[in-house]
Order: C-alpha cells, then structure tokens, then sequence
C-alpha cells in the first residue's frame, strides 16, 4: 500500500480528479460531498477494498469538502454554509439554528456575501429581483394576461437569463400548464419545469437547458429567503 502512487492506482488519481473539480466550482453545491462519497465508495468497490481502502481514507482527509475555504475560493466556511441554505430556502432564524450562531451572525454573513458578490446572480437582468417566489408568480402567471403561457415563459425565461420566447399559442389550455409550472417552481422540481418549459415553448424550439432552469430556481429559493430574513 506504501508504494500506491497516481500512476500505479487509478483509484487514488481520480479521489484527487474529485478534489480538484470541487475546488474548481465557484460555488460549491450542497449535494458535491454526498456525489464525492457515492464516487469514492464506487471505486473502492470496483477496485477491490483491500487494496484502496487504507489510501481512500488517507485522501479523503484531504479532499475538498463543501463549505470549507480552499486555495482561489473566496468564500468561507460559514459563508457556504449560510449561502447553501439560503438555496434551500431557509430564513436567518432557521440558518442559526442549524449552524449553531446568532442570527446577528447570519445577518452579518448575508452583507459580506452581498458585498463579495455572491448573492448577485439572485437579481434580475434589471436589478429589481422579485421580493419571494409568490411575487414571482404573480408576475409570471397574472390572470390579466391576454397570454400567460408567454408572460410565465417570459419571466422564467429572463430568471434562466435567456432570450424571451415567441408571441402566440394557445390561452386556453395555459391554465392547465401554469399550473403544473408554478408548481414545479414551489417544489423545485427543474426536471419537470424543464419538460412544461419545452410543451410550452410556443416558438417550436426546444424547452430551456436543464442547467438554466435549475440556476433559475436556486435563485429563486435565494429571493424566498433573503424575503424570509429582511423581514
């Protein structure tokens, strides 16, 4: 096992490959870590456990983990743990708490993020982010739209930051899938959105890149719980 190097074991050099895309993300996913075990324990179990169980453990000493500060991140640990939660929705009480600080701290942890510009993406392409996600969807799917299959489109397409899509289609049946959309964003459920997103699509084109929807709905959750804790 001593002599276990890059070049003799696979399975070392790619718990390091883990590390170093870890570190490269800006913002570190709160589900990395439970990918980076599930990754580790695959290659453990198909390189045999005696022969990389003694390294795996001595690597994932070093491996980077979610919400500590490593070499080009700007962030600290408290500061990704805050900002992991606030994806999740939760408000400056509730962030205390599971974190074990004062909600002054969190408080005080929001400003630096803002500061650092880690809360940035959370704003609309006109500074003026909607104040929660119920503000969104009063936007997105406002009875008083001639359309609302294209204002919901509209505003979830400018959240995704993508262009607006074609004027046109069917009112009639819009109900009907702005429901299913709005509740695709409560429950942030980006693979179903991502399917309403392509039924609804009334320019023929396919529906937003999964990895829009999905940074549109993390800013959303953002906007609910810098609602929850400015109030």
């Amino acid at each position: 096992m001593a002599g276990l190097r890059d070049n003799q074991g696979p399975g070392l050099a790619a718990c390091r490959a883990v590390d170093k895309g870890n570190v490269a993300l800006d913002r570190p996913r709160i589900d990395a870590g439970r990918r980076q075990r599930a990754g580790i324990g695959s290659i453990i179990r198909g390189q045999g456990r005696g022969m990389l169980l003694v390294d795996s453990q001595a690597t994932l000493s070093t491996v980077h983990q979610p919400g500590e500060q490593t070499r080009g991140d700007p962030l600290t640990k408290r500061q990704h743990e805050v900002l992991e939660r606030l994806e999740l929705g939760h408000g400056a009480k509730q962030i205390a708490t599971d974190i074990g600080i004062s909600r002054n701290a969190v408080y005080q942890h929001i400003e630096r993020l803002r500061r650092q510009g880690a809360l940035s993406a959370t704003f609309t392409p006109s500074g003026q982010p909607p104040r929660s996600v119920p503000a969104v969807g009063s936007v997105a799917f406002a009875p008083a739209s001639a359309a609302p299959r294209e204002s919901a489109l509209a505003a979830l397409r400018e959240l995704a930051g993508a262009a607006p899509p074609a004027s046109g289609g069917d009112p009639a049946a819009a109900a009907t899938y702005a429901g299913a959309i709005e509740g695709a964003i409560a429950g942030g459920d980006a693979v179903a959105l991502a399917y309403e997103l392509g039924r609804l699509d009334a320019s023929g084109e396919a529906g937003l890149p999964l990895e829009l929807v999905e940074s549109a709905l993390r800013r959303l959750s953002v906007l609910a719980a810098l609602d929850k804790v400015e109030k």
